[in-house]
């Protein structure tokens, strides 16, 4: 099965195109269990280091991950790539691609605003603001995470309209505010636990992490951090 003459691809390179094939042509299919490394091994008849390297490169470019008690999980024929867009939401984005969106966990409560989330509302340290906490899926598995800071002042939103509705950008407009993208800031960063038990990783998982801030009417409205598996998902940018 694999070519081991002199000249050849490095043999995790051969493992790796063939476990890729077979992801693709949905032999393994999403959301599925691959075979365990010792499998793999006995499979291709080569090193535990082999494989490691094979499984590991095709983690990086976003085909499988490391569940907790599950194992090694195929995700998607590839990582998910989104266009930035000023006012187009997460599940506007899925959809285009033709991926179903959807929420695992939602969380709607009242804090105190300090620090860079007070500056970026516009607040002063000690105001009330609204946290929605969500975990954002694709096809069913999560992929992101999203901690949306909200002035009640600019706009009232309940937990049951957050339940209700698809996208909050879409909830805002339906409720008459219109929303202009006013910074983004970029970073990586590596899982904590918390984030790692939210998108069911392995501790240390590269995130690519987002930052925004939102206006209505030329007002801060919405500052939102969120997270995303950086095996799963990046970023274009399309220049005119």
């Amino acid at each position: 099965m694999l070519d081991h003459a002199k000249g050849a691809k490095p043999l995790y390179s051969q493992v790796k195109k063939i476990i890729k094939a077979k992801i693709t042509e949905g032999i393994y299919a999403i959301n599925e269990n691959i075979p365990t490394e010792k499998e793999l091994q006995k499979e291709f008849d080569v090193s535990r280091i082999t494989v490691r390297k094979a499984l590991e490169e095709l983690m990086g470019e976003g085909y499988i991950t490391r569940k907790r008690g599950r194992g090694t999980v195929v995700l998607r024929q590839s990582k998910i790539e989104e266009e930035i867009h000023i006012d187009r939401s997460f599940t506007e984005e899925m959809k285009s691609r033709g991926v179903t969106p959807g929420t695992s966990r939602s969380q709607l409560r009242p804090i105190i605003a300090s620090g860079v989330i007070a500056e970026s509302l516009g607040l002063k340290d000690g105001s009330k603001i609204l946290e929605l906490t969500r975990v954002r899926t694709a096809d069913g598995i999560p992929i992101a995470i999203f901690q949306s800071y909200i002035n009640p002042d600019r706009v009232q939103i309940t937990e049951e309209e957050i339940k209700n509705c698809e996208s909050l950008y879409s909830l805002l407009r339906e409720k008459g505010t219109p929303v202009t993208l006013l910074k983004e800031i970029f970073e990586v960063s590596l899982s904590t636990e918390w984030s790692s038990q939210l998108l069911e990783t392995p501790l240390g998982t590269p995130l690519l992490k987002r930052a925004t801030v939102v206006h209505t009417d030329g007002q801060p409205l919405l500052y939102t951090e969120s997270a995303y598996n950086g095996y799963m998902y990046r970023y274009s940018v399309k220049h005119q």
